[in-house]
């Protein structure tokens, strides 16, 4: 062996290495390579006798993408009032009701509306819930929680923890969480204070693709005003590696959403962070079917919802022609052109009219895409500077409802076609 190896570069001084026998165990080894000087080229010339290999190892910074922060995924949390009729007792039995009422087996779908049904005799017949797109809570403040967690990628991680935050005054019973595990074999344990306050913990075998399903009950004790509690999180990592990890924000507090997005406003030298803090949008679809289970006319709640002027203010029919990222304020921007406009508010938009919506990055909801169309019902905008121009934008969070116009479900689309023809009246003062 007797090699001689010159590593050429512009603007970067040349390396030599001679390769003979006496050191070709020794791996040898030239760092920083002019990756970024001169024309980002490198030269190799190789003279003498012998064989060699030549390992070339780049590494970068860059910020890590979303699995590599994480991993997993957690389906929206719901957050609902318990249904003590269908807890208990043969109707449980029968319709296969879990243990916060909902049951699987639809009893009929009543959809024959009286479209001339207005006025104060409607008002008086059909008292439309305050929270109406928001989970609410019954006055003994029984609640029940439900989401689910699975990887993504097709990828398996082992042993892994779920942990369920707990706001103030709220607290779990190990009742619940028994029946748990003996429904789902994937979770090992669980662990949680004495006075089952606080938090839970889960220790789940693995988590795949599969979903692995959380429900239970929650007790909501709080006495004092329940705007002025933090929302609580729930938190999922590998047990072996916990920089893998996901945080999905929730509250148990009425007309809040199940999703809370957490943003970060901070100076020019990035040292001081404000937290911003916003209700997401919730998924309303499986709402609606659940009311028409239930035979309570949800194409007229809708239409009284939209007409709710501390909800909402406009509803239009609109399909996404674009969708955009604003990494600097953390927010998605969506372009839709209108189909129908349903119910006008102030900038009163026509037909083939392009208007803007925007949420945060951090919510999960609205899940919109391109070429869809959907159904929105929210509130006014507002004039924003965008590239040095004003433009006007309506905010998808806090009481907005995004309703999908694609899915193949007869049931909601009758739903919402009927939620238009209620809409062709106008709203009653």
């Amino acid at each position: 062996m007797d090699l001689r190896v010159n590593l050429l570069s512009t603007e970067w001084r040349t390396r030599q290495i001679l390769l003979t026998g006496e050191n070709t165990d020794v791996q040898q080894i030239v760092k920083k390579l002019p990756v970024e000087r001169g024309d980002n080229k490198l030269t190799v010339h190789v003279s003498g006798s012998g064989t060699a290999r030549m390992i070339i190892d780049l590494r970068y910074n860059r910020p890590a993408t979303k699995e590599e922060k994480c991993p997993f995924e957690i389906s929206p949390i719901e957050v609902e009032e318990t249904n003590q009729v269908t807890m208990d007792g043969p109707i449980a039995k029968e319709r296969g009701c879990d243990i916060c009422g909902r049951c699987e087996l639809d009893p009929g779908e009543p959809d024959n509306y009286d479209f001339n049904m207005f006025g104060p005799s409607a008002e008086e017949s059909l008292q439309i819930p305050i929270s109406f797109g928001r989970r609410k809570r019954q006055a003994y403040n029984k609640i029940c929680i439900r989401f689910q967690v699975s990887s993504i990628n097709e990828k398996v991680h082992g042993k892994s923890i779920v942990k369920v935050g707990l706001q103030s005054g709220v607290e779990t019973s190990s009742e619940d969480l028994e029946k748990l595990l003996e429904d789902n074999r994937n979770i090992a344990r669980y662990e949680l204070p004495s006075n089952g306050k606080g938090f839970v913990v889960f220790y789940l075998s693995e988590i795949t693709p599969n979903e692995t399903k959380f429900i239970f009950r929650l007790n909501d004790n709080f006495k004092g005003a329940k705007s002025s509690r933090q929302p609580a999180a729930v938190e999922v990592y590998d047990y072996y590696n916990p920089d893998k990890h996901c945080t999905q924000f929730y509250r148990t507090d009425p007309n809040t959403g199940a999703d809370i997005g957490v943003d970060y406003e901070c100076d020019g030298d990035g040292k001081q962070c404000n937290c911003l803090q916003n209700t997401c949008v919730q998924p309303v679809e499986e709402e609606i079917l659940r009311l028409v289970k239930n035979r309570r006319k949800p194409a007229l709640m809708l239409f009284k919802y939209m007409c709710d002027l501390r909800k909402a203010n406009y509803a239009v029919h609109v399909k996404i022609k674009s969708l955009t990222y604003n990494l600097e304020k953390n927010q998605i921007i969506a372009a839709a052109k209108v189909l129908k406009a349903i119910h006008q508010e102030i900038q009163k938009p026509k037909v083939d009219d392009m208007i803007t919506f925007f949420w945060s990055i951090n919510c999960k909801l609205p899940s919109l895409e391109e070429g869809k169309e959907y159904i929105i019902i929210g509130k006014d905008g507002n004039n924003f500077s965008t590239d040095g121009r004003e433009q006007y934008r309506y905010e998808l969070s806090e009481t907005a409802l995004v309703i999908s116009r694609n899915q193949r479900n007869r049931k909601l689309q009758r739903v919402l076609n009927n939620f238009i023809k209620f809409s062709e009246k106008g709203c009653q003062v």
